[in-house]
């Protein structure tokens, strides 16, 4: 498992001629240290004072936002190396025999599926990305402001992971003949950017004029 590995073994295997560990994997880790951020900053803020002040519907809030983060995180160190799966499948698919009708239409069948599933992949990395973005959005106002910076790494962490995710699901939309799911799958990464683009703007302009 990729995200068992220590950071230089994975960031050696990144960058060797091995075209997995790639960019799939990178945006679900980039957002997933994105969220990890996030939480830092929550346990940075539980117990201190200011926190102690709060009413209870802000404590709820903030403590269902973390449980919520705790969530995307797993779900996000999973799709590290489900990406990385998805690609070595398009792969093995692509070996596969051709030499007669049977075997051509059994390999355009498997390669269309492995295509798929190369494409859902990231587009879950992008959906949870948006998610983290809005977790640290509700988050930005209550936590210790000693941190801010951290919600800001954050945000730039996980927005990258949205967006390097995207690049991952249009690259595979090119080989999916489904002309109704690329069409739906296009609408929909239109809007995950545009929010995303929206919400780490916001949170960014929040932080440069925090004190």
């Amino acid at each position: 498992m990729l995200i068992d590995k220590p950071v230089k073994d994975y960031l050696e295997l990144l960058s060797s001629g091995s075209p997995t560990p790639g960019g799939g994997s990178v945006a679900a880790l980039a957002s997933s240290l994105g969220v990890s951020l996030g939480m830092m900053v929550y346990n940075l803020t539980v117990g201190k004072k200011f926190y102690d002040d709060y009413d209870e519907a802000t404590k709820y809030m903030i403590n269902y936002t973390y449980d919520e983060c705790c969530d995307l995180k797993m779900r996000l160190m999973e799709l590290v190396d489900e990406d990385t799966k998805a690609y070595d499948a398009v792969m093995n698919s692509l070996k596969l025999p051709k030499g007669t009708d049977e075997e051509k239409e059994i390999r355009s069948r498997t390669l269309q599926q492995s295509y798929i599933k190369a494409m859902e992949i990231p587009l879950e990395t992008a959906r949870l990305s948006l998610d983290i973005l809005e977790d640290l959005d509700r988050l930005k106002d209550f936590v210790n402001p000693n941190a801010i910076s951290d919600i800001g790494v954050g945000v730039l962490l996980a927005h990258s992971g949205l967006v390097g995710s995207i690049y991952n699901v249009k690259i595979n939309l090119n080989y999916i003949k489904d002309k109704d799911l690329v069409d739906k799958t296009d609408g929909e990464i239109d809007r995950l950017i545009k929010s995303a683009d929206l919400l780490k703007d916001k949170i960014l302009k929040f932080i440069k004029y925090s004190k």
